[in-house]
């Protein structure tokens, strides 16, 4: 039930390790508030065969001292749950300020970190996994992961520390209590462990639609002006209506999981208050058991339970964040891959660019599947080798298909030659993905994305601080 994706995020052990103290604090909080309710109870039970219409005359007269002790006793134990009820919310407020502040740093992070693989990995990733679910993963599936995080890490923490803690107090007060506590506890983990991973699958297939739907929606608002020129823009519609209800559908199911994994959560719980309940009223009139453990135990018993509620709850509501954060991981361990092998091809310092300036390729060639022998039908480009010396226009021409955006894509260092190398200014590189070169490389690709702000907004977005005249 433990995503340890959790773990990998910066910083996530240490912040674990201050959720498992803030939640061994609540669950010493929680001892306290029963004790103490419990305890105002059994004093206030053993002066009501007293009270009466002058039952507070009588005490202040002093015939009752010790009922009127009994219920100063109870007034102190009430405040005594007050201030372990307050102290408990405070902290509660705390950890949440905590976990809201460390939620927005790992994404800021992740989403920096997602920029840098997407350049890192080149417009053919992003080809490969769809610019709609590029884009939708960058946005929402970063505000997806916060929520995830801010949700579920402190909910992890309480349920490896508070049913542990309550488990030793209600054997300490019950021992018959304590056994049907800790019967019950992995007969509801089993079951979230079965039902959680049904859940996770469901989510997983909703994820994949919603990606296909975020795809399908991009590729038709780039494909309208066609189709609306050819007449296929109604019949089209319908095909974007399917999809949509093929997400909405996944959407149904997983959620039909997730009420499900509720009912059956609370089920248990009322069962087991039930059974000690229950149990409780055959040993109180036999005698064989106090009023006091009897009643803080009745009181715990909720809260034992309320952890693993609470966990079941806000994972079932984030599971589209664990599978938002799986994703970006993934994308984040493909970039690193990338930068590992780029490193072990070397980094040579290329010269910068003038008129005298001769750059050439050397046998060039690219397979997408990073096979070398272009038999296999893999290969877009083969022998590639020519010279450009200076400044000067060169035109790349060819049918559709030739390898014009492959060799434009090697060209910017998006993409590494399985064969041959470059050579710039006498100075021979495997891959043009370097900083000395980029710095000197304008890629626009053959969509560009223009957005609807100014023009000067638009020349100037990576560099918002660039002078008048650079822009100019």
């Amino acid at each position: 039930m433990f995503d340890r994706n959790l773990l990998n995020l910066p910083g996530g052990r240490r912040m674990l390790a201050l959720l498992v103290a803030f939640g061994l604090a609540d669950a010493l909080l929680i001892m306290a508030q029963a004790l103490a309710l419990a305890q105002a109870i059994v004093a206030v039970w053993q002066v009501a065969p007293f009270a009466g219409a002058g039952v507070f005359a009588v005490i202040l007269h002093g015939s009752l001292l010790p009922q009127a002790d009994a219920l100063v006793g109870a007034l102190l134990c009430a405040l005594g749950f007050f201030a372990a009820f307050l102290l408990r919310r405070g902290l509660g407020v705390w950890r949440d300020a905590i976990m809201d502040r460390f939620a927005r740093k790992v994404c800021a992070e992740l989403r920096a970190d997602l920029l840098e693989s997407a350049w890192e990995l080149g417009p053919r990733d992003v080809a490969r996994r769809g610019t709609g679910a590029s884009a939708t993963l960058l946005v929402g599936g970063i505000d997806a992961v916060h929520t995830y995080v801010a949700l579920l890490f402190p909910k992890v923490a309480d349920l490896m520390v508070v049913p542990t803690v309550l488990t030793v107090g209600l054997f300490v007060l019950d021992w018959i209590s304590g056994i049907i506590a800790l019967v019950l506890l992995p007969c509801i983990i089993l079951f979230m462990q079965m039902l959680g991973t049904h859940a996770k699958a469901q989510a997983e297939r909703q994820h994949a639609e919603f990606t296909r739907l975020s795809n399908h929606f991009m590729d038709t608002l780039r494909g309208l002006p066609t189709l609306q020129v050819f007449g296929r823009s109604r019949a089209y519609a319908k095909q974007v209506f399917s999809v949509s209800e093929r997400s909405r559908e996944a959407t149904i199911t997983t959620l039909r999981t997730a009420f499900l994994s509720s009912l059956v959560l609370d089920l248990f719980r009322t069962f087991g208050l039930a059974a000690v309940a229950i149990m409780f009223g055959f040993r109180l009139m036999d005698g064989a058991v106090a009023l006091l453990p009897a009643l803080a135990v009745l009181i715990i018993l909720p809260e034992y339970f309320a952890a693993i509620r609470r966990y079941a709850t806000d994972f079932h509501a984030s599971l589209d964040g664990r599978t938002n954060l799986s994703a970006i991981l993934e994308v984040l361990d493909a970039a690193r891959t990338s930068r590992n092998r780029r490193a072990q091809l070397g980094t040579p310092a290329l010269p910068k660019l003038g008129d005298d300036t001769v750059f050439s390729t050397v046998d060039l060639g690219f397979s997408y599947d990073g096979a070398q022998d272009s038999a296999d039908g893999a290969s877009a480009l083969t022998d590639v080798s020519f010279t450009v010396n200076g400044p000067l226009k060169v035109g790349i021409i060819g049918p559709s298909g030739a390898g014009k955006t492959t060799l434009v894509q090697l060209l910017a260092g998006f993409a590494d030659p399985t064969q041959g190398h470059f050579t710039v200014g006498g100075v021979e590189a495997r891959t043009l993905h370097l900083p000395d070169w980029q710095r000197q490389v304008i890629y626009i690709p053959q969509q560009p994305a223009i957005s609807s702000a100014s023009l000067l907004d638009n020349v100037a977005f990576y560099v918002p601080d660039a002078p008048e005249e650079a822009l100019r």
